[in-house]
């Protein structure tokens, strides 16, 4: 197993430029509602 140093990691909080914020935030956005919405189907 490689080990790596708390600062190798992604910083998801506080990432390099505007766009890979957005992105993310995009996809946790779309990823939820999309979840809840598969559920309403599955559960009514």
């Amino acid at each position: 197993m490689i080990e790596k140093t708390k600062e190798e990691f992604r910083n998801y909080d506080d990432p390099p430029c505007d766009t890979v914020k957005e992105f993310c935030r995009l996809n946790h956005v779309n990823q939820a509602y999309n979840f809840i919405q598969e559920k309403k189907k599955e559960f009514g």
